[in-house]
């Protein structure tokens, strides 16, 4: 009567006193297949348990992502309009607070991009929130750069997880930036 493949590899298992399962430990930063290597059904399964390969879309945090970022943009703009009316009737204005505030994201996105360099600090604090609080005192208001220093700050906290360290370092430095400029 004929063996399967599979009764002998678990008898074979069994007299050698091994398991059927391993366990297999990735450093952070060991490359895992190579330009070339044939990507083979461990390689998917080590990607599987890094969420690298067959992620499914978080619907739910794209949706409260979606849904921050609209409200935020609401906010600043009511802000504008109730509080400086004069800068809310010249659409220049509002196209430069909108235009600086994705500068500020896409900065984020590409710190996060160029990832963890062995030579400095961590680039997540290398976003230049001062240059943009400064910017935007200058060339408008306080309290516009004020709010549009946060929303941008919650912004690129977005773009880093929801890191709440980022959040707290681009907010604090905003306020103190414009406590400095302003020296009120």
């Amino acid at each position: 009567f004929p063996v399967t493949i599979a009764k002998r590899t678990k008898n074979l298992e069994g007299q050698l006193g091994l398991s059927g399962s391993f366990t297999t430990i990735l450093k952070e930063g060991q490359p895992i297949i190579y330009k070339g290597d044939t990507v083979t059904r461990s390689h998917l399964e080590i990607f599987k348990a890094l969420n690298i390969y067959g992620v499914k879309i978080a619907w739910i945090q794209l949706i409260g992502i979606v849904i921050i970022v609209s409200f935020l943009l609401v906010l600043l703009e009511r802000f504008i309009y109730f509080f400086n009316p004069r800068i809310h009737t010249e659409t220049r204005y509002l196209v430069l607070v909108y235009v600086l505030l994705l500068l500020g994201v896409l900065n984020a996105v590409f710190v996060q991009y160029i990832g963890p360099l062995p030579w400095m600090i961590d680039p997540r604090f290398l976003i230049p929130i001062s240059i943009f609080a400064i910017m935007v005192s200058l060339l408008l208001r306080t309290n516009i750069s004020m709010l549009s220093g946060t929303v941008v700050s919650v912004f690129i906290a977005i773009v880093f997880k929801m890191d709440m360290l980022v959040l707290l370092y681009l907010f604090l430095s905003n306020c103190v930036t414009l406590f400095i400029v302003t020296g009120k």
